[in-house]
């Protein structure tokens, strides 16, 4: 069997890293992940890391304006 569940916790802060190949969907999934995240009424932030594609800096950011999400970059 395996768990797919996210230990989400209310009392301390929970970091997920996404990692994978150019164009995996690490950024939408980002995204996705933030707004199921939201609907269980925590508050998400997303922090723009990838130093080899700038526009996948931007696409976040965008992103995250459309869900109402913070992006730190």
């Amino acid at each position: 069997p395996v768990d797919n569940s996210l230990p989400l916790r209310r009392d301390r802060l929970t970091v997920i890293m996404m990692c994978g190949l150019q164009g995996a969907g690490k950024t939408t999934t980002c995204g996705k992940l933030s707004q199921l995240v939201k609907e269980q009424k925590f508050k998400p932030f997303m922090v723009a890391a990838d130093l080899q594609r700038p526009a996948a800096i931007e696409q976040l950011h965008v992103i995250g304006n459309q869900l109402g999400v913070q992006v730190y970059s």
